[in-house]
């Protein structure tokens, strides 16, 4: 403490800011701009790992959709074809009740009088054919 100019302000002022630097590094230009890039490092990997788990759930979610999609297809099919199916029966019933009526008419009795049923009688909508697909009997 010999110096010329030097007080004991001097040194308090000196140790005052040596402590402060000591307990607030971020006061200091130099480490903050490194603390600044470790951060900014820090969040990329953040946002890069959180971009990476949303793409993958988008994925997945369009994985699941494609496959309610292809069931929704086979189950389409599967309905029209059970339309024509049907379709094909009620009219081999009806022309087999047309030759058994024409049988009648000519004087051959082969199974007793019932109800005449004809295509205009049955109506099968898709509506109808879905809701039985769904809900098989």
């Amino acid at each position: 403490m010999n110096s010329d100019g030097l007080t004991i302000f001097h040194v308090k002022s000196h140790l005052q800011k040596y402590r402060i630097a000591k307990y607030m590094p971020d006061s200091t230009e130099g480490n903050s701009e490194r603390r600044s890039l470790g951060d900014v490092s820090q969040i990329e990997i953040k946002s890069g790992i959180q971009f990476k788990e949303a793409l993958q759930l988008q994925l997945d979610v369009q994985r699941r959709l494609c496959e309610q999609l292809e069931i929704q297809r086979n189950l389409q099919m599967r309905i029209e074809e059970q339309g024509r199916q049907l379709k094909m029966m009620l009219d081999r019933q009806q022309k087999t009740r047309q030759g058994l009526h024409g049988n009648q008419n000519s004087g051959h009795h082969t199974c007793p009088d019932g109800p005449s049923l004809s295509l205009d009688d049955v109506q099968v909508s898709s509506e109808e054919e879905s809701g039985n697909a769904l809900h098989p009997r």
